[in-house]
């Protein structure tokens, strides 16, 4: 699954991300996921998506890590405001949380 990741092909990229967003998102896994997530560098609008989708879902459940990731501003500028607007539209996203998102917009 691993060379998924970095696959040219833009549907196994999002195959991987939406797959390991299922089952990465742990306290163990958390931070390699991040790290893994954050490295694609693919144009396609789907695996740009999936990104900011599992992005808005780490976010929800591991705040400070994602957060952490988020304020390097280590994505595309797509991918990371898409993520930004994800978590923003999100019911489980503190009000505070919504309000400072924004200010790490590229």
């Amino acid at each position: 699954m691993i060379s998924y990741f970095v696959s040219e092909k833009e549907f196994f990229i999002r195959y991987a991300v939406v797959l390991g967003m299922k089952n990465f998102v742990v306290q163990n896994f958390i931070n390699q996921y991040l790290d893994k997530i954050s490295e694609i560098n693919h144009e396609g609008y789907y695996a740009k998506m999936a990104v900011a989708w599992a992005i808005s879902e780490c976010f929800t459940k591991f705040r400070d890590e994602t957060l952490a990731k988020l304020e390097t501003r280590i994505l595309d500028k797509f991918t990371q405001n898409k993520a930004i607007q994800k978590c923003r539209e999100s019911f489980r996203v503190s009000p505070e949380d919504k309000e400072y998102l924004p200010k790490l917009k590229k």
